[in-house]
C-alpha cells in the first residue's frame, strides 16, 4: 500500500508527494530539485559536485593518485543519490509546508487488473 500526502496551495492547485523512498529523486537528483523549484538545493549540490570534481582532478593529477580521486568521487556520487532517494520527498514536503500549502494523507491500495481500466 502506498501512502501519499496531497497538498493544496492557496491558488487551488494540487500536488501529491509519496511518503518514503523516491526512485525518481534517486535517479535524477539535481534535475529533480530544479524542476521542483528547489533552487538552493539543486544549484548548491550542482556547485559542490562541480567543485569537488575539479579539486579531485587537480589533487589526483598532482599527487599521481588519479585512481584514488576517481574512487572517492564515485563513492560520493552514489552516496548523494542514496541521500536524495531517501530524503527527497521529505524535503519536498517541508518546502510545501513552508509555502502555506494544506496537506491531507491518502492511502492507495493496488487495484486488481480487471478493475484498473477506466470506463
Amino acid at each position: 500500500m502506498k501512502q501519499f500526502t496531497i497538498y493544496t496551495n492557496p491558488q487551488g492547485s494540487y500536488e501529491a508527494v509519496k511518503q518514503g523512498w523516491s526512485w525518481t529523486t534517486f535517479g535524477f537528483n539535481i534535475w529533480w530539485a530544479l524542476t521542483k523549484k528547489m533552487w538552493a538545493l539543486g544549484f548548491g549540490v550542482l556547485g559542490v559536485s562541480f567543485a569537488l570534481g575539479v579539486l579531485g582532478g587537480i589533487a589526483g593529477a598532482s599527487v599521481g593518485k588519479m585512481e584514488t580521486a576517481k574512487l572517492i568521487m564515485n563513492v560520493a556520487g552514489v552516496a548523494m543519490h542514496v541521500v536524495f532517494g531517501a530524503y527527497g520527498n521529505q524535503w519536498r514536503r517541508t518546502i510545501l509546508n513552508q509555502t502555506g500549502s494544506c496537506s491531507r494523507t491518502l492511502l492507495l491500495r493496488q487495484m486488481p487488473r480487471a478493475q484498473s481500466s477506466c470506463i
